[in-house]
């Protein structure tokens, strides 16, 4: 982390701060810069540069900020007089996807570490490495999982495809003969993502259900 020269946003004083990879070559960010509400550290701009380039590949800013609690006639509740209300329970939308999540996805992938996830959430979706270097695998149902590798790779000769970008890469594999599918993406440069595509061809995931 090194400091930034002070700048306006949101019609505020913010104070500068870049990070950057110890790993440079781990990823595929070389910078990330912030300008920072003092009191609060409430980010008031972000710029995500990718490596090799100079522009940002990603911004994003306020343009306004007013830190006071709003006035209770803007969050209060008050149905018109006509409204019928009832209270329901909310379901734990990502319980049922991590419950009902088909497959054992693996601890280690392309040897990244898998994160542990908030709320003791294990299916569904996993994300592996740590900081800058990350990726998240997540199946996909099959009439979305082909039109992507379609779309990637029309020819289709060897079960997977890949796209590269100066900030993210990702791919979708197809698992012969069992019909899975499964999307890689993530801030990791293209071999790092082709040796994951390639571990998951080689070992799919176990189908659980």
């Amino acid at each position: 982390a090194s400091a930034l020269p002070d700048r306006r946003v949101a019609g505020r004083g913010a104070a500068g701060l870049r990070l950057t990879p110890a790993d440079p070559g781990s990823t595929t960010v070389r910078s990330v810069d912030l300008w920072l509400e003092p009191r609060t550290g409430l980010a008031l701009r972000v710029e995500v540069v990718a490596r090799g380039q100079e522009r940002p590949s990603l911004t994003t800013t306020l343009l306004d900020l007013d830190l006071s609690p709003p006035p209770a006639r803007r969050t209060a509740f008050q149905p018109p007089p006509e409204a019928s209300v009832a209270g329901v329970e909310a379901p734990d939308v990502a319980s049922m996807i991590d419950q009902f999540a088909p497959y054992a996805l693996p601890d280690v992938l392309a040897g990244l570490p898998r994160r542990e996830r908030l709320g003791g959430l294990t299916g569904g979706v996993a994300t592996y490495g740590d900081g800058f270097t990350s990726m998240v695998l997540l199946p996909l149902p099959r009439d979305i999982g082909r039109r992507v590798l379609r779309g990637l790779d029309p020819g289709d000769t060897d079960d997977r495809a890949a796209v590269t970008t100066p900030l993210v890469t990702a791919g979708v594999v197809r698992i012969p003969n069992r019909g899975g599918w499964f999307l890689l993406a993530g801030t990791v440069p293209r071999p790092l993502l082709d040796t994951a595509l390639a571990a998951v061809l080689a070992d799919p995931p176990a189908r659980l259900r």
